[in-house]
């Protein structure tokens, strides 16, 4: 009697995400997609150290290989994404990693996905072959793991509100004949409504000021 037989990659799925719920704080929310599956496998909630709900969202994409072949210099490219995805992913407002797992040895890979598509924009604009590459480096464990991720989640999401962010950083700007002249109180809804680190804003600041100026000549 022949029974169902269940596809390798199904079998490489599920320890993807085994491995993925095993490594990440256990105070962190997972939220399933329920949806079909367009390049999005889960959405995950950060939590900070005193275990309060940030609102923070990342969408996760699960890759897996048995056994990751690294290259020489300790990469590995992942090939095989279409470009429809790559062009969702990257119009999403909410930031995406992918995370690669290696199944053989139960360790983990992360990658931004804004972060790699803005580094490597050229290509990425021939709206052809689009791949990812990884650093055995970005390797998502303990302590670390964590803390670098934290702090790529952070830049993806300065990254994903910059254009809105100097869009009104300038509008401040030209109020103001080029001088920022907010309220204390404006000043820190300002900050908090993008919750981005102070010197991210002030940076900002100083480019719409001078972009500002450089057009009012």
């Amino acid at each position: 009697m022949k029974l169902p037989k269940r596809p390798q990659q199904h079998t490489l799925e599920s320890a993807s995400l085994k491995l993925f719920l095993s490594k990440i704080p256990d105070s962190w929310i997972i939220r399933e997609v329920t949806e079909r599956d367009y390049g999005i496998d889960c959405y995950l909630e950060l939590v900070n150290d005193d275990n309060e709900l940030t609102g923070h969202l990342v969408l996760i994409q699960l890759k897996s290989r048995q056994l990751i072949p690294w290259t020489n210099d300790e990469t590995y490219t992942l090939t095989g994404v279409k470009i429809t995805t790559s062009n969702y992913w990257y119009k999403l407002t909410v930031p995406v990693f992918i995370f690669l797992a290696d199944i053989d040895n139960q360790e983990l890979y992360m990658l931004s996905v804004n972060y790699w598509i803005k580094r490597n924009f050229l290509q990425f604009a021939k709206q052809k072959t689009f791949n990812y590459k990884f650093k055995k480096s970005s390797i998502f464990d303990g302590k670390d793991g964590i803390f670098e991720f934290k702090f790529g989640t952070s830049d993806a999401m300065f990254r994903k509100a910059q254009p809105l962010y100097l869009q009104s950083c300038t509008h401040f700007s030209r109020k103001s004949n080029g001088a920022i002249n907010l309220s204390y109180g404006e000043s820190y809804l300002f900050i908090l409504s993008f919750n981005q680190p102070l010197h991210m804003l002030c940076l900002s600041l100083k480019y719409a000021m001078h972009k500002s100026s450089f057009e009012g000549k």
